[in-house]
Order: C-alpha cells, then structure tokens, then sequence
C-alpha cells in the first residue's frame, strides 16, 4: 500500500506489529476486540529497543519505507502510476514524478515463494540504465542489455530506479 499514489493509512497495531488479541476476544466476548489491545509504553518501547523483536523488525522497515517515499519525488501526489501485469504473485506497479523525469519500478512479492523475473526493455521505464538501485536497501542490481532478471525472495519488496 505504500507504493500506491495517495496518503497512506496505516493503523497504529500493523505499525507495530500487534498480533491477534485473543485473550481480549475471549475476555470481552467481542470479536472486534482482536485487534484493539492497549500497549502499554514501557512495554512497547522495550520491544521498540530489542532488535530481535517483531515489534521492532516490523517498525524498523516500516519507517525506512515511509523515508523512502517521502524522499522520493516519483511518491508525489501528482505523480502517475500504471500497474504492470508482470506475473500473477507479484504486485508491480510503476511511479513517476509529474514532469515524467524519473520512474521507479516497484516490486512486491506477495507470495511465500521464490520467484524468477526477467523483465525486459520494453517492460522497464529507464532507457539504457545499465543497473538498478534499490531506494529502500541501495542494493544496485546489474543488467545485461536492458535486461533484469533476478529471483524476488517471498514477500521481498523493491523500489527499483536505473542507474
């Protein structure tokens, strides 16, 4: 959601990376309750500080992604997007800043496998960009006349513009 053009809204438990609350559901009989538990401070802030925890692995990547869009003029409000239809276990989209001077190609693995791309020239916004950079890790990608190929890890996401 976060590569998609408007302002995104992000609740305060994915955030954090809150789990299911089912001592709440069981406890007030509501089944609403399971995402409406109260985090105490001192709480959340150790998970914050462990660097092990999902709370703190989830909000870590959060952030640097919310950095990364804001700091990217292709994540402007006026910008365009166009969705590709690469393969079906990959949501693909391409972002552009509004005078059209840069597009990244986001990549988003929503599955729990592995998948091969190989996306070619004619699927690519940069014309003869030798690499690629990820804004959200600064991995550069090589490629070979035009050409990308790599294997997307499950549930990998990548901002990629040429370089």
């Amino acid at each position: 959601m976060l590569a998609l053009q408007g302002v995104p809204g992000i609740y305060v438990h994915s955030l954090f990376g809150s789990r299911s609350w089912r001592e709440g559901v069981e406890a007030t009989g509501r089944y609403r309750t399971i995402n409406r538990q109260k985090l105490g401070r001192a709480e959340l802030e150790a998970a914050l500080a462990a660097p092990d925890s999902v709370r703190h692995l989830v909000f870590s990547a959060l952030k640097r992604m919310l950095q990364a869009r804001r700091g990217h003029p292709a994540f402007h409000p006026n910008g365009r997007q166009r969705i590709l239809p690469l393969d079906p276990m990959i949501f693909a989209l391409t972002r552009t800043v509004p005078d059209g001077g840069n597009t990244l190609l986001c990549l988003h693995n929503v599955s729990d496998q592995t998948k091969p791309l190989r996306i070619t020239g004619g699927e690519l916004p940069w014309e003869g960009a030798l690499a690629a950079r990820d804004i959200l890790s600064d991995e550069v990608l090589p490629m070979a006349s035009g050409i990308l190929e790599l294997d997307l890890a499950p549930y990998r996401v990548l901002w990629l513009e040429g370089a």
